[in-house]
């Protein structure tokens, strides 16, 4: 049996990965960082003076925003406040997104305690951090979650001046680890000391001290003036930002001609996919980082470069239901901090649509059903939540992929987020989507309301929300050619 409850397709609705990683990655970051253990780390260097600092924030030559920096000492260290407002183009809709950063921290830069927040639109995630006892505990969504530390945590916001607080000669080297609150992951951060570099700025020449940033293979610059202002920072996406004042920042922010970003990041495909709803069986030449990625297993078969993709086929009796109380599958069932599958609203909405006495597939239909009926398609710049999506009726793919975990959670099905490309008018587009177990796992596109999804969909990541910040090693990096198209 061979689930579609919708076949056709709308470029809009295909949606994007990259809130996480312009968090993470533009300098305006959220997030704590962690000292690694090499030598250069001890804090032995020049004192950071205060700060209020203004950038402007470019991409391609169009002032696409500006973030705004604070520096104070206090009687026990400093404060630390970091805003940015940003104008986005997705898919053709632009809107705004503003973060908010603040932290305060001890005399060594390590971190007291941080709040965060994300707006945009309808949605907002915030997130608050504070260390304790050799262990940072952070809270969001009304969850919290303690993370033991074995040496002091520094804020994100400060890892350009921690770093420059260090007696670091030119091609020395000091490492981190950046902890994401919004995914709850670390990731290894590695800052050198490139050297002495003049820039121009504002017409005159300045001295900088120019510190390369290399996380996740990706590479950001940063130039600092001798007396501590960032002058310029060059980073993931084509982000560039210049140090600027309190009234040229805010001003001559674009519009409609800002590139469509998702546009930017796609993959093009070599030939047109016809009927790609109806086609069992995908053959693709696939190169880039391929080892860091789940391409190889289940509907997917990698061998030689070579990627083949399957279509699933569904039948009321292939559905076993022994395999779901297996102790690999109990946590594809839990509630998480953006999957909040036990919450009495998502719950209660399962409760509605579905009844014990229904099959696995009948509790995935009505579920896919309720979801198109009931959400509407729109891209969104926030950090994924089930229950925002819930309440707020509106999401891109991943909103609806949040979403569709929680409720086939509440309803027992073993769920897990896939995360990859995906073809749509010629192109391959960063998407995300559904596996659920039914004795092997199955995909479902809950956005494209399709059940199993075509096999167009190539998966590079599964898990949860929070990993599908791994698709950063993707960005510019991934190739791919359709192989000659079988009649279906």
């Amino acid at each position: 049996m061979k689930v579609i409850l919708l076949k056709k397709q709308i470029p809009y609705i295909i949606g994007i990965f990259f809130t996480i990683a312009f968090v993470l990655l533009m300098g305006i970051r959220m997030g704590v960082l962690q000292p690694g253990t090499s030598r250069q780390n001890s804090m032995h260097g020049p004192a950071i003076p205060e700060k209020d600092s203004w950038m402007s924030i470019y991409r391609d030559d169009q002032k696409i925003g500006y973030a705004h920096r604070i520096l104070k000492k206090t009687g026990a260290g400093y404060l630390v406040r970091d805003d940015a407002h940003l104008r986005l183009n997705i898919m053709g809709m632009v809107q705004d997104m503003n973060m908010r950063t603040r932290g305060n921290l001890n005399a060594d830069f390590s971190l007291s305690s941080f709040h965060f927040e994300l707006a945009s639109g309808l949605f907002d995630f915030s997130a608050t951090g504070e260390v304790k006892n050799n262990t940072l505990q952070v809270r969001m969504d009304g969850r919290e979650t303690h993370f033991p530390l074995s040496e002091p945590i520094h804020l994100a916001a400060g890892m350009i001046d921690a770093a420059a607080a260090r007696a670091l000669t030119p091609g020395e080297k000091t490492s981190f680890h950046v902890f994401d609150p919004a995914s709850l992951r670390k990731k290894p951060v590695e800052i050198t000391f490139s050297g002495y570099e003049t820039l121009t700025l504002a017409g005159r020449p300045v001295q900088t001290r120019k510190y390369t940033v290399d996380m996740m293979d990706l590479r950001q610059t940063a130039w600092v003036s001798e007396d501590g202002d960032v002058i310029r920072e060059e980073g993931l996406m084509g982000i560039i930002m210049v140090k600027s004042d309190a009234k040229e920042a805010p001003s001559g922010i674009g519009s409609s001609e800002t590139a469509d970003l998702t546009e930017s990041f796609s993959v093009p495909a070599n030939m047109p996919i016809p009927n790609q709803n109806d086609r069992t069986r995908l053959t693709l030449t696939l190169s880039g980082p391929t080892e860091r990625f789940f391409i190889n297993g289940g509907r997917q078969t990698f061998q030689n470069g070579l990627l083949t993709i399957v279509k699933e086929t569904m039948e009321p009796s292939s559905v076993p239901s022994p395999e779901f109380k297996s102790p690999g599958n109990e946590r594809f069932l839990k509630s998480s901090a953006v999957i909040q599958s036990h919450h009495p609203k998502i719950r209660k909405a399962v409760a509605d649509i579905i009844s014990d006495e229904d099959s696995p597939l009948e509790r995935i239909t009505a579920i896919l059903t309720w979801i198109n009926q009931n959400i509407t398609k729109r891209p969104v710049l926030s950090i994924p939540s089930a229950l925002e999506t819930f309440e707020n009726r509106m999401g891109d793919c991943n909103e609806h992929a949040v979403l569709f975990a929680a409720m086939a959670r509440a309803a027992g099905i073993p769920t897990q987020i896939e995360a990859g490309l995906v073809h749509m008018g010629g192109r391959f587009y960063y998407h995300a989507w559904n596996a659920v177990y039914l004795g092997r796992w199955v995909t479902v596109d809950a956005i494209m309301a399709q059940f199993p999804a075509d096999v167009t969909h190539i998966r590079l990541i599964r898990g949860d929300q929070a990993d599908q910040l791994d698709l950063v090693h993707a960005i510019d990096h991934i190739q791919l050619q359709i192989e000659d198209l079988p009649d279906d």
